[in-house]
């Protein structure tokens, strides 16, 4: 199997600084992991050719990222930026990806134009570039307050085609985690073997949970530390639908989304979609016995729930770590 390299130029504001870093998909498999870039690589490539296609064995990115378009070039930076069109789809907290000036910008309101008002500083880069007419601006999951009860944001996607991204970060942080455990539980013996297994399971799982549907990181200067919704900062999309229940997620209200999703994907048989983890008991309660959760949830770490609706759609609920390599295997062959 060929050898994956992935090329940049290194990091930029608190991202470090990376060499090049050639991958063997083969021996990654047979040991259990998936490739691992760091994500200094990926953004450093798309930034390039935002159209270029990662693949890693049988698991391919094919969908693009939801994007706006600047619509009038900055005089100077500011706190309000102009887009050409899908404005309003935006919702508070919202983050917008800049690959061109590698920065990040945080809507503070759901707009009701095509003018939006953002924060310059925030997910630790500060813009210093004017944003000019014509530059793609990648839509990132919106972020959930440090307090769950705050915000309670909900994200649809049509597809269970997870991108390099979420899967090189995931990687990443299980490798560490392994790292880090041979360390503390390394040694002879069988019993420490045992426990070193033990350990590595039950905490693997509980941090991938956290990456999953929460993962904490800084954000700029003077913002308080947050938690995104879903803990990824790229996830590729299509037909995706944001929406903030601002701490009043009610039946009717989850009821009346999903209804507007159908309108607006007529096409789609089933959608996945990923929710702050206090909003999860509550979807249970919505859905009473509509729930069916899969067999083999607790081998994989991996648990569906498919929601039927009114109009006929299957709505998965997606509790999953992505990076079980038999499991996610099978399923992108059988899709």
């Amino acid at each position: 199997m060929a050898t994956l390299t992935v090329i940049g130029t290194g990091g930029s504001a608190n991202l470090p600084v990376t060499n090049e870093l050639k991958i063997d998909l083969w021996k990654k498999r047979q040991t259990a992991f998936g490739a691992i870039a760091p994500l200094t690589k990926i953004l450093s490539r798309l930034a390039v050719n935002s159209a270029h296609n990662f693949e890693i064995d049988v698991i391919e990115e094919n969908e693009m990222p939801t994007v706006v378009i600047v619509a009038t070039t900055e005089s100077s930076v500011s706190t309000t930026i102009v887009v050409q069109a899908y404005g309003t789809t935006l919702v508070a907290d919202t983050q917008l990806f800049n690959p061109r000036t590698n920065d990040i910008r945080t809507v503070d309101t759901t707009p009701t134009t095509q003018s939006v008002t953002v924060t310059i500083s925030q997910a630790g880069t500060t813009s210093s570039a004017v944003w000019v007419a014509g530059d793609p601006i990648e839509v990132l999951p919106p972020q959930l307050a440090e307090n769950d009860e705050t915000l309670r944001p909900v994200s649809v996607q049509s597809s269970r085609v997870f991108n390099y991204q979420q899967l090189a970060k995931l990687q990443y942080a299980i490798t560490r985690l392994n790292d880090e455990l041979t360390t503390n539980f390394g040694g002879p013996g069988e019993f420490r073997q045992m426990l070193k297994r033990q350990k590595l399971r039950e905490f693997t799982e509980k941090t991938e949970k956290l990456k999953m549907f929460g993962g904490r990181g800084t954000s700029g200067s003077g913002a308080s530390i947050k938690r995104a919704s879903g803990g990824l900062n790229h996830f590729l999309r299509t037909g995706s639908l944001f929406k903030n229940f601002n701490g009043t997620f009610t039946e009717s209200g989850w009821d009346n989304w999903l209804g507007d999703y159908s309108d607006q994907n007529p096409d789609k048989d089933f959608v996945d979609f990923l929710c702050a983890p206090n909003i999860l008991r509550q979807i249970n309660y919505f859905a009473k016995d509509k729930i069916r959760i899969s067999p083999q949830a607790k081998m994989y770490g991996l648990n569906y729930m498919g929601i039927a609706t009114e109009t006929g759609k299957t709505v998965q609920e997606c509790q999953r770590r992505i990076l079980e390599l038999e499991r996610t295997i099978k399923e992108m062959k059988d899709a």
